[in-house]
């Protein structure tokens, strides 16, 4: 405790991406499934009816998608999932929970975060800015070194120390390493 604050310090892995034009990669390093959430929006229509003395009647078209516990076995049920959507218009959604099972049973977890410093890194193919990013926390920057080389270039690790101002958490991260 230093003057009546807390300090700590996380110790993330970023994922460089969020979007699920990009999970298929994980099959690649030899995932053997991935269950997921995933969230979205996209604006199909705007329009303005009725103008009249600085009033108009508005109308918003838009696609919500707010889907849990997907389980993809491999690339192409990712791909599949990818085309099903964007038929009905959704190609901006986002992975908001990840859990990514290994051929040897091995289970990491990826939990959506807010690193605004470090969500200018993260590579999205919406083009759509977001504070986010899929992280992984562990207490040490060692542990990050064995998920680093599982994943390799899709992720990187940060320390984001924890100060607590009024009761809030104020998370200052540094920006992304490479370890591996």
């Amino acid at each position: 405790m230093e003057n009546g604050q807390y300090r700590r310090t996380e110790h993330h892995l970023v994922l460089l991406f969020d979007e699920l034009d990009r999970l298929s990669e994980l099959f690649d390093l030899g995932a053997k499934s991935i269950d997921f959430d995933i969230k979205g929006n996209k604006t199909l229509k705007k329009n303005a009816v009725n103008t009249m003395h600085g009033v108009s009647i508005c109308t918003h078209s838009f696609v919500n998608v707010s889907l849990k516990g997907i389980v993809a076995h491999n690339a192409i049920e990712i791909q599949t999932m990818i085309s099903d959507l964007a038929r009905h218009g959704a190609t901006t959604c986002y992975v908001t929970r990840m859990l990514v099972e290994w051929q040897d049973g091995r289970i990491d977890q990826w939990k959506r975060s807010t690193i605004s410093s470090i969500a200018q890194y993260v590579k999205r193919s919406s083009g759509i800015a977001r504070r986010n990013v899929l992280t992984i926390t562990r207490p040490t920057p060692d542990e990050l070194v064995p998920l680093g080389t599982r994943y390799g270039d899709l992720a990187s690790p940060t320390n984001c120390p924890i100060d607590y101002v009024e009761g809030n958490e104020v998370r200052t991260c540094a920006g992304l390493q490479k370890m591996w």
